[in-house]
């Protein structure tokens, strides 16, 4: 007990004496992985560790593996979803018009920014087929869309109230993180006054790296 631990809050030990029935159970409930045979996906041996033999169980990488799986393998049956739809509220249309838009002209990514996370909470509700980034300067924001389906959080620190600054700003997130690239054509959507949760009012349709000021 005395070596150090080579594991986090996301990994656990199985020792050699359990593993058989570890391994069962995971394939029972994921009956197309292999729990030893993919060591990248579900664990990995550490032979001078703190259990000679055991393999370290790693359930968050093996989960999101798992889910982004499902998502790409989801069908788009975006406009049979729409049929007889009533929209309530402005942040849930603008949501749905990003979502129809982005879908069928083909779109890159559609980015949301947003304060509270309520719009992207939206857009996930539908597959589309088109990746959506959730674009907040809040971390709490952050943490919550990170639960929401097909959507990816990401930082901005803009804290002004000039909406093109913003818009920049939102663009060089993108191209940074790789998700698009100068010419590209995304779907925006931004509330105004600006900073106000739950104000999604607008929805915009960019090509990256055409409107920035000179």
């Amino acid at each position: 007990m005395d070596q150090p631990h080579r594991w986090n809050h996301n990994n656990f030990a199985v020792a050699p004496e359990n593993m058989e029935r570890v391994a069962a159970s995971v394939e029972a409930l994921f009956p197309w992985t292999k729990f030893v045979d993919k060591p990248t996906i579900l664990g990995y041996r550490l032979t001078e560790d703190l259990y000679d033999g055991a393999v370290y169980f790693r359930p968050v990488a093996a989960m999101s593996r798992i889910c982004e799986v499902a998502e790409g393998s989801a069908e788009v049956t975006l406009d049979r979803d729409f049929l007889d739809r009533v929209f309530t509220r402005v942040d849930q249309s603008i949501a749905m018009a990003a979502l129809f838009t982005a879908y069928h002209l083909k779109v890159k990514a559609i980015a949301a920014l947003t304060e509270s996370g309520s719009t992207a909470l939206w857009m996930s509700r539908l597959n589309c087929g088109v990746p959506i980034y959730a674009l907040t300067s809040q971390t709490v924001t952050r943490y919550r869309c990170a639960l929401f389906r097909d959507t990816y959080p990401l930082m901005v620190k803009y804290a002004g109230h000039d909406r093109e600054e913003l818009l920049e700003e939102a663009e060089d997130v993108l191209v940074k993180n790789g998700v698009v690239q100068k010419g590209d054509l995304i779907v925006l959507t931004i509330g105004e006054p600006i900073g106000k949760a739950g104000g999604t009012n607008t929805m915009k349709i960019v090509r990256v790296g055409e409107h920035r000021r000179g």
